[in-house]
C-alpha cells in the first residue's frame, strides 16, 4: 500500500505526550512504538513524533532493557536505540500497525470536494 504524502491533521505534541505517559505507566510497549516510529521514518519517510520523543523512547528502552518483554525486542540493539538504528526487516505486524496508525491519524486522506471549495473561497 503506497501512502500519498500530505500534511498530517494532528498535533505531534499531543501524540508525543500520549506515547510518553502510556509507556511510563505500562499501558503500551516502548518497543512497539520505537519500531513503528522507526519503520515510518526510515522506510516510509514519515515522522510521527518529534526527534526528542524518539530519543527519549530509546533512552527509556536502554534504561529499562532487562525489564522489557516484547516478541520483537531482539530487533533492537540495546546500544543503538539513540542513533536511529535501522532495522533491516520489519515484521509484517509492525508494518501493519504503522499503516493502521497512519489511517487512524488521517494521514493521506484526500480532501472532500466541499473542503476544497471552502479553501478556494478563502
Amino acid at each position: 500500500m503506497k501512502i500519498k504524502k500530505t500534511k498530517l491533521e494532528w498535533n505531534k505534541e499531543t501524540l508525543d505526550e500520549k506515547v510518553k505517559s502510556r509507556v511510563v505507566n505500562g499501558v503500551v510497549s516502548p518497543v512497539a512504538w520505537w519500531l513503528i516510529a522507526s519503520y515510518l521514518y526510515y522506510v516510509k519517510n514519515i515522522s510521527i513524533m518529534k526527534d526528542e520523543t524518539f530519543d527519549w523512547l530509546g533512552k527509556w528502552i536502554k534504561d529499562n532493557w532487562d525489564r522489557i518483554e516484547h516478541p520483537n525486542k531482539s530487533l533492537i540493539q540495546r546500544d543503538a536505540t539513540f542513533s536511529g538504528y535501522y532495522v533491516r526487516r520489519y515484521p509484517l505486524r509492525v508494518q501493519g500497525a504503522s499503516i493502521q496508525l497512519l489511517e487512524e491519524l488521517g494521514y493521506g486522506r484526500r480532501k472532500t470536494s466541499s473542503t476544497r471549495n471552502r479553501n478556494r473561497q478563502c
